[in-house]
């Protein structure tokens, strides 16, 4: 058998390719946690066989040297193999054995050398990390993969074989002499080097298998998720569908009623508005979906409503698909507070309507009730409940568990939880959205019943807090609105609706097809306004009037309000910050549509408007009391300052950090005031109060009253100075 001096060599030579492979091992799986580790310990333990291998070095470097760079290199492989299998790494047993470790083989190096100490020593922290290894191996995930398991036995292998080989060499150290070294010429040193050169080529052979492995089952789970995300896909717009038929049966069901009724304008009135609110709410489904697909929830928008009458439309609306199904549908609400109180009614009509419709839905016979309570809490505050409850089948103990989770059905065909897995979600994050929490209890065969709690603050019912403009700074002249449009719109229906809308205005507009035939006419026409939709045949809305419309010469400056299907907030900040002045949703609300109108031709019907927005009296105190330069300035950035106010008041709005938007309304009202922006100042502290008592305020309105008041401050003063 050859000599230890000969078989050194060797195994440095055989852990010198083994740091190579796994070096190139790294390169490759980089992204995988630990192989780095697994490098460094494969490539200290090759430095410390090449020292080890070379008798002419100092025991410096061949004994104390070597053994430490070993006992980093096992830190390594240990740390690393905790980190793949994602194991929590303990520290304490290092420092300790690391401690005694270095203690040890100083003294036992240079004081007082003993070759079978130094054995000891070194065994422990040997044991110690292959003993890491195999724990983390066997607290990890078991993969179904062949690859996977493949690679972990041959791990184990190497692992149970390599400290099987230091265990052995520690019952043969009887052979040893405490003057030996591992150079030293004996039968337990040739047979430990022997086996001791084939353990790592096992060990890296294992960790790379390993690698391997893992990126098989990265491999799987991609598939799987794929699979899943195809899956959900399908499972969405099937329950989306379930969704849309419930307006759309109620907008058929009217419109057949509508047809097959005598001609009583009044009862052909009501179905049109259940027509027109079922339509509408096919829009708020659709801004909800998308908010859900986002993982946002829509800002509060707290209006005083009238709760039992929202319920009675919501009744109403879906009664069509009750008397179908021939169902009694009842609405309870004798235990229910008169007074109007303060609620999100888009969110809160959505949620009803997603609960009424399953149950009438998921209910073959008997009836569905509609319950709703109130209890007196306090001052001017109400805790409403609403019980949905109907005789369907029911739902299991199974179903109740993920029922309110998105996307989820079960297997029974007539179970609610099959189709409204968009609905139910939906309804859980508009709850929780509003603080309240949507709660079941159902009896296979008896019937199901939703309930939820919500606590609402008084409030009075405001004609005037539509979405619209405040009333100061509205304007509708009599005999119709002075002022010419040009709708840019391609579809034929929106164009005959819009038409409808306008012609009642008693305003004079021409419609564009197209991006092409509207630059034709506003070069040949001056037009006020111009309502432009954003999505066209020949171009989008939004680069037409940035790239072109900015920069024609045109009979007149014309204010463009964008036409949007486009439900997302970030879209229309995007047009806004653009120059766009308003935005109008689709489906268009004429009301909306009104007020924005009435607020653009009020801007532009009066020439003596600037001495009604500023008094100049305190614009001429300002300049004689400040230095000219310094108010000129401040004057120059004012509508910079403005716009960067009023995106901050959106946001507070948004957050509904209310206490703060009020100081921030009355600060500005302040500000206006000492600049003599009186109009603006009373406008300010009219929506501070608008704020305390829940109305919606009409940001962009008041932004445009704000940014004119600045233009007539700035004229003004160029008068005075002049």
């Amino acid at each position: 058998m050859l000599e230890p001096k000969l078989l050194m060599p060797v195994l440095a030579l055989t852990t010198s390719v083994c740091g190579v492979f796994m070096l190139l091992n790294w390169l490759i799986h980089r992204t995988l946690a630990g192989t780095k580790q697994w490098m460094l310990f494969v490539t200290l333990v090759a430095v410390a066989c090449v020292l080890i291998s070379q008798p002419q070095l100092s025991d410096f470097w061949r004994i104390f040297v070597a053994n430490h760079l070993i006992l980093a290199g096992l830190i390594f492989l240990a740390q690393g193999t905790e980190q793949f299998f994602q194991i929590k790494s303990k520290y304490w047993p290092w420092v300790v054995l690391s401690t005694v470790h270095i203690l040890g083989f100083v003294w036992f190096t240079f004081f007082e050398p003993h070759f079978i100490v130094r054995v000891v020593l070194n065994y422990t922290i040997w044991a110690l990390s292959l003993g890491l290894c195999i724990r983390a191996l066997f607290q990890s995930k078991v993969s179904e993969l062949t690859e996977a398991t493949i690679a972990r036995w041959s791990f184990l292998l190497a692992c149970v074989g390599m400290l099987s080989i230091f265990t052995l060499r520690l019952f043969m150290l009887g052979a040893y002499k405490a003057s030996d070294s591992l150079l030293t010429n004996n039968m337990s040193n040739q047979i430990f080097t022997i086996a001791v050169i084939a353990i790592p080529l096992l060990l890296c052979f294992s960790l790379s298998l390993l690698c391997s492995g893992r990126r098989a089952e990265q491999v799987e789970q991609t598939k799987q998720a794929a699979e899943q995300a195809s899956l959900l896909k399908g499972r969405y717009l099937t329950l989306l569908s379930h969704e849309l038929r419930t307006p759309l049966n109620a907008i058929v069901g009217h419109a057949e009623m509508l047809k097959s009724i005598p001609r009583e304008p009044k009862k052909h009135a009501e179905l049109c508005d259940i027509i027109a609110g079922a339509a509408m709410s096919l829009s708020d489904l659709a801004n909800q979906v998308l908010l859900q697909a986002k993982g946002e929830t829509k800002p509060q928008e707290l209006t005083a409503v009238n709760i039992a009458n929202v319920c009675q439309e919501i009744v109403d609306l879906l009664s069509p698909l009750a008397e179908q199904k021939k169902l009694d549908v009842t609405l309870d609400t004798t235990s229910l507070m008169a007074q109007d109180c303060l609620v999100d009614k888009e969110a809160l009509t959505l949620i009803l309507k997603n609960l009424l419709s399953n149950a009438i839905k998921y209910t073959l016979d008997g009836s569905v009730v509609v319950t709703i309570k109130s209890e007196s809490v306090g001052s001017h505050y109400h805790s409403v409940q609403f019980y949905v409850s109907d005789t369907g089948v029911g739902l299991n103990d199974a179903d109740l568990v993920t029922i309110f989770e998105p996307f989820v059905t079960v297997a029974s065909e007539q179970s609610v939880a099959q189709g409204a897995g968009l609905g139910l979600s939906l309804c859980k994050q508009l709850l929780e959205n509003m603080k309240g929490e949507l709660r079941v209890r159902s009896e296979i065969g008896r019937g199901t019943e939703f309930f939820f709690e919500l606590l609402l603050r008084e409030g009075e019912a405001q004609t005037s807090k539509v979405n619209a403009p405040t009333a100061r700074y509205t304007h509708h002249q009599q005999g119709g609105l002075a002022c010419s449009i040009l709708v840019v719109e391609d579809n034929a229906l929106n164009r005959e609706v819009l038409q409808h809308y306008l012609e009642e205005l008693g305003t004079t507009f021409e419609f564009a097809h197209d991006l092409a035939q509207a630059t034709s006419k506003v070069t040949k026409r001056a037009f006020d306004i111009i309502l432009l939709d954003m999505h066209l045949p020949d171009g989008h809305g939004l680069s037409w009037f940035v790239d072109e419309l900015s920069t024609m010469t045109l009979p007149s400056s014309p204010t463009v309000i964008a036409l949007t299907g486009d439900a997302d907030e970030t879209a229309q900040q995007t047009y806004l910050r653009h120059g766009i002045t308003y935005c109008i949703s689709k489906p268009v609300s004429p009301k909306t549509l009104v007020a924005v109108l009435e607020q653009v031709c009020a801007a532009q019907s009066t020439q003596i408007l600037d001495e009604h927005l500023v008094n100049e009296e305190v614009l001429r105190q300002l300049s004689s009391s400040l230095d000219g330069k310094f108010l000129t300035t401040k004057l120059m950035y004012l509508s910079d300052t403005f716009d960067y106010e009023f995106a901050q008041l959106q946001g507070l709005a948004d957050i509904k950090a209310t206490d703060i938007l009020y100081e921030k309304l009355l600060q500005l009202a302040q500000e206006s005031h000492l600049l003599g922006m009186a109009a603006l100042s009373d406008e300010l502290r009219l929506a501070s109060e608008q704020l305390q008592q829940g109305q919606t305020i009409h940001w962009q309105a008041l932004h445009s009253f704000a940014k004119e008041s600045v233009t007539a401050l700035q004229t003004i003063h160029s008068k005075v100075v002049a």
